[in-house]
């Protein structure tokens, strides 16, 4: 090989560091394949990889003139930025988190241990030229790895088929009430928030009853995680068969997305007239509804899910908070949904009383979830305030409790107010919280006193000339709408065995029955209806 053939091969080897922050994206992207739905969504975070490589470029030709040392340099700046997501992970899960800002410590280890290999690449005298081939190669061999598993993995693998039922359906005095199912997410229930939390809800239990709510005492999720605790409960249908059909360490989530897109709740509704209206959310599959007769806001108009989730991991995050934190930011970067975007949903959902239509509502709110963008007297927190360090995350959960509780009863109150029929309203959380540090833990690791936090919800139930006996203590949400179902429509749907499962976002079918005081049924019963071709 001549020597012009050497330096052009040197030059395009040394592009690794652009090669590295594409495959950043990438792999991200290829790990998570359901996460988004729009392949557009990857050009931002392109976009700023592209533009970081250029900013960590130039500083590296400021410290070194030797064109590989410059590439190495690079890659070092390069791979600081992709890679605080995983830093601040293995921080956040020490056992000091709980006392020192994981956050800050994580910007402290990428800064030391990054100067350091800035230091001892300057410094060098050795010729980096091998470094640069090797880095070349693997880069380049890695995107393409990300770029076949990302087309793999938007195969789209066999799904159960559809639900079909044919019922014999009789209304109450010919009626068809409007109905709302507000989900709340992480609204941990009012034993569990008294015992773990030390916080009271009496208050708001006792303003629901006063307006004719019923709840249930002792009720329990039957999936700790929100995408498999909604999609059964609007199947009403345990996803054990679906497990079966998928495989319980399969990754892909096109099987459970399909059962959102076409659930049973919706299709019911809707063969007996019923207008459907969803207020989607920007955490996939809850961004669109294809059942839906309107969706408020328009779905296109919500914040693309992947960049936003892109930037959590990224340096962007903690540099955007800095940022916003001196210049005074009005919408927190790394936010799905903001708090003005939460008051327009809130002031939707009484609006939508207005109408003799029978109305089938849903609305699936990420609140009292983190990001904790409410004070507790509903002021909108700060931009840069809106990620609680690990110290402040409890008290600024039961702050948004507090709001989220006076956000509900106005809603409540406007839609009674609004509505010419007495409208079946139902509020139930998906799952509760534990103050987990970063994410869930597996059941294992986790203490009982989480597990039975992270499985106790709020639930709260308006049926309008319902008996007492309609709702029971201990009810879970994969019975809820059977039984009014039942109770408006005169259907027979069955009840289910209550149980429930710990499921993690990484392995969304290996579904852990938890055995607790309440006594979780054995695994083979009230196996779902939802079952594989």
């Amino acid at each position: 090989m001549g020597r012009a053939d050497q330096r052009s091969e040197g030059r395009w080897s040394r592009i690794y560091p652009l090669l590295i922050g594409v495959y950043s994206v990438l792999h991200l992207a290829a790990s998570n394949p359901w996460e988004w739905l729009n392949v557009s969504e990857l050009v931002v975070p392109l976009a700023t990889m592209l533009v970081v490589t250029g900013l960590v470029w130039l500083g590296a030709a400021a410290l070194a003139r030797d064109p590989d040392k410059r590439a190495l340099l690079a890659a070092i700046g390069v791979v600081a930025f992709a890679g605080y997501g995983s830093v601040f992970g293995m921080m956040a899960g020490a056992p000091w988190a709980a006392i020192l800002s994981a956050g800050w410590m994580t910007l402290l280890a990428i800064f030391v241990t990054g100067a350091y290999a800035v230091l001892f690449v300057v410094m060098s005298r050795r010729s980096f030229a091998p470094v640069s081939r090797f880095m070349g190669t693997m880069a380049a061999l890695l995107v393409v790895l990300a770029l076949a598993q990302l087309a793999m993995a938007r195969r789209r693998p066999p799904v159960p088929a559809a639900v079909t039922e044919a019922l014999r359906v009789s209304t109450r005095n010919g009626s068809r009430p409007p109905i709302y199912l507000l989900i709340l997410d992480k609204y941990t229930g009012s034993a569990s928030l008294r015992s773990y939390y030390g916080y009271d809800n009496s208050q708001m239990e006792q303003a629901l009853r006063a307006r004719g709510f019923v709840l249930p005492r002792h009720p329990r999720a039957n999936y700790s995680y929100t995408r498999q605790a909604v999609i059964s409960l609007l199947n009403w249908s345990y996803l054990d068969s679906l497990a079966d059909a998928t495989g319980h360490h399969a990754t892909s989530l096109a099987p459970l997305f399909r059962l959102w897109e076409r659930n049973r709740a919706m299709a019911f509704l809707k063969g007996l007239g019923y207008e459907i209206v969803v207020l989607p959310n920007a955490y996939p599959p809850f961004r669109r509804s294809p059942q839906a007769d309107r969706q408020l806001p328009p779905p296109d108009s919500l914040p693309a899910y992947f960049p936003i989730s892109w930037r959590g991991t990224t340096l962007w995050a903690p540099l955007a908070s800095i940022g916003c934190a001196i210049v005074r930011c009005r919408r927190a970067l790394t936010v799905l949904e903001s708090a003005s975007l939460l008051d327009w949903k809130f002031d939707q959902l009484g609006a939508l009383a207005a109408t003799t239509h029978p109305r089938f509502v849903l609305a699936h709110l990420p609140v009292p979830h983190e990001p904790f963008v409410y004070r507790a007297d509903c002021r909108h927190a700060p931009a840069f305030d809106v990620w609680a360090p690990p110290r402040g995350r409890r008290q600024a959960y039961l702050d948004q409790i507090t709001c989220v509780n006076r956000k509900v009863l106005a809603t409540v109150d406007a839609i009674l107010q609004a509505s010419p029929t007495p409208p079946v309203i139902l509020i139930q959380a998906d799952h509760g919280d534990a103050n987990f540090p970063v994410e869930q833990l597996p059941l294992t690791e986790a203490d009982p006193v989480q597990v039975r936090a992270r499985l106790d919800v709020f639930a709260a139930y308006h049926v309008p000339g319902a008996p007492d006996t309609l709702f029971y203590d201990g009810m879970s949400p994969v019975n809820l709408l059977p039984r009014v179902f039942n109770q408006l429509f005169g259907t027979a749907f069955p009840r289910l065995p209550d149980r429930s499962y710990w499921v993690r976002e990484r392995d969304p079918y290996n579904l852990l029955p938890v055995l607790d005081d309440l006594g979780a049924a054995p695994p083979t019963e009230g196996r779902s209806a939802l079952s594989a071709p």
